[in-house]
């Protein structure tokens, strides 16, 4: 069963409650007629009518998308055309769009998926995305919400935490980087950059930018295995950690002998180990185990790396809406495991942020966190007997 684990902030949907004649791509917007009477005659030469307005938009995108080849498409959208297709193909055989008869012609799953793909691996506004797919504003933003909510409900069937088998396939795949035995996952928080709140300043973190936090963790393929999102951007990694699912099931024995490797940011327990805190006093065994421990670390610090990469989205999202932005951030998450099943790769874009740029230093004494130094006093015997 998934270990699958977020905050869901008012994640209702509302736009689903609306008219599901609201789902045409309506070209024309009706501004009315102001009409006055005092007779029949006077009725017919004071009446004004007002034309409707003719949007102009961008016409058959959709055919230039399918004349694209593999590499145009997936420099747009950041997703190959064959995980794309996967992705069509399951919301449209799980009737993920409401069905009507009447109205203007229903948005298609096609056009549905790119829609909502093109937002995410993109920074357009919903204008700009309803005028390169040639609908309405208000259609755009429902249609995407659609799509990002049945991909939230799909996240447990992509980031879950691994079996028996998988676990020690994750432990060999680890050991392989720096011959540190054990190791089933590398976590890290990283902050997702928002437009400033109207009101909440608990938004604010130490950079002074406004942000979500996530925390996640990755098996050595970069692969998610828990992810928890959706707290302020002034909480502390080591604070975050404790409110999470995760830090319970660590407590109750969930890891057994296996252990997560985290930064500094976090405290030093049986089953997550940090790094020697550097106050420049450090041994020389002490520094080389930093350093193996980075150098197997450093696989979550990637895995961040690429998802904003392919997803540029989470780089900074333009919108007051934070429950719409914990629901992207997860779609956006489902969608990068996805590309890991069809093997769909993506370079890292250095330009972005790194989940080390917001790390505060390990702090000795975080309340209601007990700390321990047995797991990690343990490998350093192993690795220096």
């Amino acid at each position: 069963m998934a270990s699958y684990n977020t905050i869901f902030m008012h994640l209702v949907d509302a736009d689903t409650n609306r008219d599901d004649a609201e789902s045409s791509d309506s070209d024309l917007y009706n501004f009315g007629y102001h009409h006055t009477s005092s007779s029949s005659s006077e009725s017919d030469s004071s009446t004004d009518y007002q034309p409707r307005r003719k949007l102009h938009r961008i016409e058959n995108y959709l055919q230039s998308i399918e004349d694209y080849d593999d590499h145009e498409f997936k420099e747009n959208f950041s997703l190959s055309r064959t995980t794309c297709e996967s992705i069509i193909g399951k919301v449209k055989g799980d009737n993920v769009l409401p069905k009507h008869s009447f109205g203007r012609e229903k948005i298609s799953s096609r056009r549905a998926v790119y829609m909502t793909v093109w937002y995410l691996a993109n920074t357009n506004t919903f204008r700009e995305v309803a005028d390169r797919f040639n609908v309405s504003k208000s259609s755009a933003h429902r249609v995407i919400s659609t799509i990002v909510s049945y991909l939230m409900r799909e996240a447990p069937k992509y980031i879950y935490w691994p079996n028996q088998n998988d676990r020690k396939i994750i432990k060999n795949g680890f050991k392989n980087f720096q011959g540190i035995t054990g190791i089933v996952g590398a976590i890290v928080g990283t902050h997702i950059k928002i437009k400033k709140p109207n009101s909440d300043h608990v938004y604010c973190n130490r950079k002074g930018d406004f942000s979500i936090l996530m925390q996640a963790v990755c098996d050595h393929n970069k692969r998610f295995r828990d992810i928890f999102v959706g707290e302020a951007g002034s909480i502390h990694d080591s604070r975050l950690l404790k409110k999470s699912a995760l830090y319970q099931k660590g407590l109750n024995g969930f890891f057994g002998n296996d252990f997560l490797l985290g930064d500094s940011a976090y405290p030093c327990l049986e089953w997550l180990v940090p790094p020697f805190k550097d106050n420049g006093n450090l041994s020389r065994q002490q520094n080389i185990f930093n350093f193996r421990h980075s150098s197997s670390r450093i696989i979550i610090e990637n895995a961040f790396g690429l998802l904003k990469s392919r997803f540029r989205r989470l780089r900074c999202f333009e919108n007051n809406n934070i429950a719409f932005i914990v629901r992207c951030i997860i779609a956006a998450t489902v969608l990068y495991n996805i590309c890991i099943d069809f093997d769909d790769e993506i370079e890292w874009e250095n330009e972005d942020d790194s989940a080390d740029d917001y790390t505060d230093e390990y702090v000795q004494n975080v309340s209601g966190i007990e700390f321990r130094t047995t797991k990690r006093d343990q490998i350093f015997r192993e690795m220096f007997p």
